[in-house]
């Protein structure tokens, strides 16, 4: 009886002893991000390229095994892309159009880490972010946006983590259906984003560190 009551305070230590190992941290960062450019569009002398914007907000990660971590964030994202393409018009002239889209999220990350080396991980994970706002975009946008996450993380020092990431968004932000002269569908467009996304989290606050 002894035995299992010293075991199973021992296990109950040591539970709260790994939960202890665990950081808060402020996240900032930017993000090189541009929408997919569906090939349905078929446009004259398209570029698709990308906007820089940033990124702010909180993170939490948490040490469950020597092995594997699970960070988590809640930030401030922006997001979106730039495409110019020419069309003919009537007249038989070639009108330059560009089209610029900025789209903004409250947005969650959830990883897992896999501590490769002592300050070196590979993280996958995933990403839900609800639209906050957007600037008068041409097409109306989705409310969400959710994707997958891949990337790395290398600790500096104990209190500074550099990340980088790509998110590959999963579903629409945006589409756009095509017609015949008569009205009847031949078509969808449907725009994603896409990140790569370079931040800094400085962990003030650490927990159950040795």
């Amino acid at each position: 009886m002894k035995n299992h009551l010293l075991f199973s305070l021992l296990l109950c230590f040591s539970v709260v002893h790994l939960a202890a190992q665990s950081a808060i941290g402020l996240k900032a960062g930017i993000n090189a991000s541009y929408q997919n450019l569906p090939s349905i569009l078929d446009l004259e002398d398209e570029t698709n390229s990308g906007l820089i914007r940033g990124q702010i907000g909180l993170s939490f990660k948490q040490q469950i095994t020597p092995a594997f971590s699970i960070y988590s964030d809640l930030a401030y994202t922006q997001m979106g892309g730039e495409f110019e393409y020419f069309f003919t018009d009537f007249f038989g002239e070639r009108i330059k159009e560009r089209v610029t889209t900025k789209l903004n999220y409250l947005s969650m990350q959830l990883m897992l880490q896999y501590h490769l080396l002592e300050r070196v991980s590979l993280d996958i994970g995933g990403q839900l972010g609800y639209l906050t706002d957007d600037n008068d975009a041409v097409l109306e946008p989705a409310d969400w946006d959710a994707g997958i996450v891949l990337g790395s993380t290398f600790t500096i020092v104990d209190m500074l983590d550099f990340q980088f990431r790509y998110y590959l968004g999963l579903t629409p932000t945006q589409s756009f259906e095509f017609t015949d002269q008569n009205g009847e569908p031949t078509g969808e467009a449907k725009f994603k984003n896409r990140s790569l996304q370079f931040s800094l989290v400085f962990y003030p606050l650490q927990f159950g560190k040795s």
